[in-house]
């Protein structure tokens, strides 16, 4: 019986099952950061920028004076 010298051995098999794990990973990865590109809000994504305090949604603060 013939056996292919490439499959037969045991450092090729190991080898082909790490690039197999790596690109699932790879594919994942990149799934996961469209999905969460999908989920977060513009404005969420610009939540650095500066935002005009009328259109901020938030109160005055006051700092007391101290007492």
């Amino acid at each position: 019986m013939l056996k292919c010298a490439v499959t037969s051995n045991p450092d090729y098999l190991v080898r082909e099952k790490e690039r197999e794990r790596r690109k699932m990973e790879r594919t994942v990865d990149s799934i996961s950061q469209v999905y969460a590109r999908k989920r977060t809000a513009v404005s969420r994504r610009d939540a650095r920028t500066p935002v005009p305090m009328d259109s901020a949604n938030v109160g005055p603060t006051f700092l007391s004076q101290g007492t």
